[in-house]
């Protein structure tokens, strides 16, 4: 017998885009780790390499764009599946 597995896929947040949106709304680097409490090159490590933040910085960065942005966290730019 057989079981049958669904898998969930869920997006992954494409935490460059969420860099360079607030950039493009005049938050510079230095902005954005001020606000994060991370160093500027944890900045630039995550735009430039697209690694995947710990919870607690990536939930930060998301509140941080949702404000900036004025959009919910839900909608966050996500990577193409």
């Amino acid at each position: 017998m057989r079981i049958s597995v669904a898998r969930v896929v869920v997006p992954r947040i494409d935490w460059w885009r969420v860099v360079m949106d607030l950039q493009a709304r005049n938050y510079s680097k230095d902005h954005i780790h001020h606000a994060i409490g991370r160093s500027p090159s944890w900045v630039q490590t995550l735009k430039n390499l697209g690694v995947e933040p710990r919870h607690r910085d990536g939930q930060a960065l998301l509140q941080l764009w949702s404000s900036v942005t004025d959009r919910p966290v839900e909608s966050a730019p996500k990577m193409d599946l």
